[in-house]
């Protein structure tokens, strides 16, 4: 049987490919590339070298409302022969769903998308990037979540819309045995954090917590004594910092809990990475309920939720998990449970080629 090929976009990947085969990186960031190499696809993934030439300059100007220009043609000069398109940022996209629409582009296009996109007017470039004239130029549409799902398969009656959960490197993010007691609860994250309900609810308290945030999340906050900027780039959109193992040393696996606050709004789906690490270290996790990510700490045991902009909740959650630690440790056996039965890199790689199957079947 001749191997399919599969075009991969994946912007975020760029330089981290030797990185994750020499364990300095998760592989989850792979999005289930090593999962499609090895079940017998040809992987080929674009580069955008061209960012520094007028493609890469027009994408600068138009701030991605257009798509990546320099990705977009980089994909398009690689599809010759290919049977999907796999795009893992989809903000990346505009032109290559419009080929596709008209008929110029004969391989399948599947995108990633995490939750609905916000609406824009029609008439914007947003409002384009989201009409159905792009959008039926897509086959497949791969959710992380059932509220994107639901969307798209409202708009998108044609393809093939699946959640599928993702799945974290479970070789890399591993509880440590014996396990360590830092003393310190640690909150890790870019975008979407409410940080001032975090620091208003241990401020006056004896809880210890580790901030690795980008130091601009913290403009116009201030840090109480017991609060610690740990780690962080300067910016959300800068990767340089500490290593990851050295993050895990030094702060993942002794913490004894992660904590995730997020801005309160129904479709935030932002601290999912954090929240899967998390489980694959062992660590119960204390997060904001925003409705969105499919799943439920609480009832499954691994974790509490806190209301959206609510400091004393976050003050009620820690004061359980630091006095009764056998029930923190119970709650990380629980997580770490979960992440090797569900939310593990393999079992994501699974889902992703069945939905690839699926949407582009094998020839015999």
């Amino acid at each position: 049987m001749k191997p399919r090929v599969v075009v991969v976009m994946h912007s975020y990947l760029e330089g981290r490919e030797a990185l994750c085969e020499q364990g300095l990186y998760p592989r989850h960031h792979l999005w289930g590339l090593d999962a499609l190499a090895a079940g017998g696809w040809e992987v080929r993934l674009v580069s955008s070298a061209a960012r520094r030439s007028l493609l890469g300059w027009l994408g600068r100007v138009t701030g991605g409302r257009l798509g990546n220009f320099a990705q977009e043609w980089g994909a398009w000069r690689r599809l010759g022969g290919a049977d999907v398109l796999y795009v893992v940022t989809t903000t990346d996209l505009f032109w290559l769903p419009l080929l596709r629409r008209c008929g110029l582009i004969r391989a399948k296009i599947v995108a990633w998308h995490y939750v609905p996109p916000a609406p824009a007017p029609a008439w914007t470039a947003r409002g384009w990037k989201q009409s159905a004239l792009i959008g039926r130029g897509l086959d497949g549409v791969a959710c992380l979540t059932e509220r994107a799902a639901a969307h798209f398969r409202r708009r998108l009656p044609l393809a093939r819309v699946e959640r599928i959960d993702w799945g974290v490197d479970t070789a890399m993010f591993r509880p440590v045995e014996p396990p360590l007691d830092g003393g310190f609860f640690l909150s890790c994250g870019k975008t979407e954090r409410d940080l001032p309900a975090l620091i208003a609810g241990v401020t006056g308290t004896r809880h210890q917590v580790r901030l690795v945030v980008p130091q601009t999340s913290l403009a116009g906050l201030s840090l109480p004594p017991n609060v610690v900027h740990a780690a962080g780039p300067r910016t959300a959109f800068d990767d340089r910092g500490a290593s990851y193992p050295d993050l895990i040393a030094r702060l993942y696996a002794p913490a004894i809990a992660f904590l995730i606050p997020l801005a309160p709004h129904p479709n935030n789906a932002s601290g999912y990475t954090n929240l899967l690490e998390a489980f694959a270290m062992g660590k119960p996790v204390v997060m904001t309920r925003t409705g969105c990510i499919d799943l439920d700490l609480e009832r499954e045991g691994a974790g509490f939720y806190v209301e959206p902009g609510d400091p004393a909740g976050w003050a009620r959650a820690l004061d359980r998990l630091a006095g009764d630690p056998a029930l923190a440790r119970a709650m990380g056996v629980r997580a770490r449970r979960l992440a090797e039965r569900h939310f593990s890199c393999a079992c994501f790689g699974e889902r992703l080629r069945g939905f690839l199957d699926r949407v582009c079947p094998p020839v015999s």
